[in-house]
């Protein structure tokens, strides 16, 4: 979901940041987005699928990213300096062209903006997508921590394309019915030692 994206967006951050060999990454959030797959299921609970990665880079910047998969092996998630995301290898895709809606909406990277995000805003989005199509719909979403503002794009048409390859959402939720256990307490503890987010708006 919007809040345990943050721990992707800190990895690739942290990766361009050594590559280009930036003093401050803020200039990155322009090219990195999210995408989540499985918004339109009221029936995963808190599992839903998604991705982020990085806009347009070159192929040599390319390559030098795709290096950094050599070491996910040597990584040692019972070290304070990794977590779960950081065993996830790049991967080249190209996102299909679709007609979407757009909205814009503050943000602070903070944990309090991450649930405004997703029981506020994403459903709101839904909403108005239900309006104009019976189709999937999925969202994308880039956050400018600079201009304290987030541009989410959800589908109005052919959003099944964003699946690239893997189960819809109908039979992905099909197949995790037995092994959810939604205990929102529990979430909530533990959202921000997933994501990684700060306590304030």
């Amino acid at each position: 979901d919007y809040a345990a994206t943050g721990g992707l967006f800190r990895r690739i951050r942290r990766d361009l940041k050594t590559d280009q060999h930036l003093e401050d990454d803020k200039s990155l959030d322009k090219d990195l987005y999210a995408v989540y797959i499985d918004v339109d299921s009221s029936n995963i609970q808190g599992t839903g699928r998604f991705f982020a990665g990085v806009l347009n880079t070159d192929s040599d910047t390319r390559q030098r990213i795709f290096d950094l998969n050599l070491e996910i092996p040597k990584r040692d998630l019972n070290s304070d300096k990794y977590t779960a995301f950081d065993l996830e290898e790049y991967h080249i895709e190209n996102l299909p062209p679709v007609k979407c809606a757009v909205a814009t909406f503050p943000f602070t990277d903070g944990f309090v903006s991450a649930l405004l995000h997703n029981f506020k805003v994403f459903p709101a989005l839904m909403r108005h997508a239900h309006l104009q199509t019976q189709g999937k719909t999925v969202i994308s979403t880039t956050c400018n921590r600079e201009k304290q503002m987030c541009t989410h794009y959800i589908t109005l048409e052919d959003g099944e394309k964003f699946l690239l390859g893997q189960p819809d959402t109908k039979d992905y939720a099909n197949s995790m019915q037995e092994t959810i256990s939604f205990k929102p307490s529990k979430i909530l503890k533990g959202l921000k030692k997933l994501a990684g987010l700060k306590d304030e708006l």
